[in-house]
């Protein structure tokens, strides 16, 4: 399996940018790579391409998702739960079906990997990402200018906010791939268990999460895209009108972020190398469960911040006045 990557793509009528994905990773100059790629029922063109694709390229493999359970996180969850079946990769990727990777991508990010790696350490590696819209045109030239994703300095960042880690612009090495529990179609609110997030984490507590600063694909923000309600620039009107008007959709973003963070900790309690977590678990569950001054209290001591004062802000204010932990699981 010398410097192999799985390639794990989701797909749900995504027939416009569809053939750019994949010829972006047709072209990538790391060849050993295989695309495992599963469809959620599209009812548009999307299946005939990628039938074709399958045709031209050996390293190309079709599914279709025929289970109960629908949707970009089942879909994803089931391919990580089928890449468990397959034999062993170096290196794995998720991709979606409308970005476009930049032709250096699995040979950077690989190599990155390995050079910041002990051997047997689990480690997430995830880059820069440029921004470009529905016609291919750049909009943004770094998301982590924008955003600060680069959080290779205080990684446990990832359990208080999400939108560090974006799945279309990771790669993650097999030791870390073993110790990460797939989640079954029985897994209680696997429906909005973020995949990337969630193996990010475990990189968090057991290994090490790292930051590529050069943007290796091109996002695409369009209408169409699961993420497109997340906004890049908050002006300070926008924060104002989000505070006064949207409150209450705010506090559920932040208990989003909560559960699922929540969920993955309980996840981690489950795993025979638990021990060596369970301190900082406690403390970080305590956080979320309790909120109040405890909580910015405990958010402070992790120096947990964003890059932006108004985002950083609301942060430490909702945890204050514990406003998301109504619309906490239990």
């Amino acid at each position: 399996m010398e410097n192999s990557v799985l390639i794990l793509m989701a797909t749900y009528n995504g027939e416009v940018y569809l053939r750019k994905q994949i010829d972006s990773i047709i072209a990538q100059t790391h060849t050993n790579w295989k695309l495992l790629i599963q469809d959620d029922g599209s009812t548009d063109g999307t299946l005939e391409i990628l039938r074709e694709y399958e045709q031209k390229d050996p390293r190309i493999e079709v599914l279709i998702n025929n289970g109960q359970l629908h949707g970009p996180y089942h879909n994803f969850h089931e391919l990580f739960c089928e890449a468990k079946k397959r034999p062993p990769y170096t290196y794995y990727a998720f991709c979606d079906q409308d970005d476009i990777w930049k032709k250096e991508k699995l040979e950077k990010l690989t190599k990155y990997c390995s050079d910041n790696a002990q051997e047997g350490e689990p480690v997430f590696v995830h880059s820069d990402l440029a921004v470009i819209d529905a016609e291919d045109r750049v909009i943004e030239q770094s998301v982590n200018q924008i955003l600060g994703v680069d959080i290779s300095d205080n990684p446990v960042n990832l359990f208080f906010v999400h939108g560090y880690v974006w799945g279309c612009a990771s790669l993650f090495n097999h030791a870390l791939f073993e110790l990460v529990p797939s989640l079954n179609s029985d897994f209680t609110h696997r429906d909005i268990m973020s995949h990337d997030n969630y193996i990010a984490k475990h990189a968090v507590m057991y290994g090490k999460l790292l930051f590529y600063p050069v943007p290796m694909i091109l996002y695409r923000k369009h209408g169409g895209n699961v993420t497109d309600s997340h906004k890049f620039r908050l002006s300070p009107m926008m924060v104002f009108r989000k505070a006064v008007f949207g409150f209450h959709d705010v506090c559920r973003i932040h208990a989003k972020v909560y559960n699922q963070s929540l969920l993955a900790l309980n996840v981690m309690n489950k795993e025979p190398q638990y021990s060596s977590i369970a301190d900082k678990v406690k403390k970080i569950e305590a956080i979320i469960r309790v909120g109040g001054i405890k909580g910015v209290h405990g958010l402070y001591k992790f120096n947990v911040h964003r890059k932006q004062f108004s985002r950083s802000f609301a942060l430490y204010f909702i945890m204050l006045i514990g406003a998301y932990k109504k619309y906490l699981f239990k």
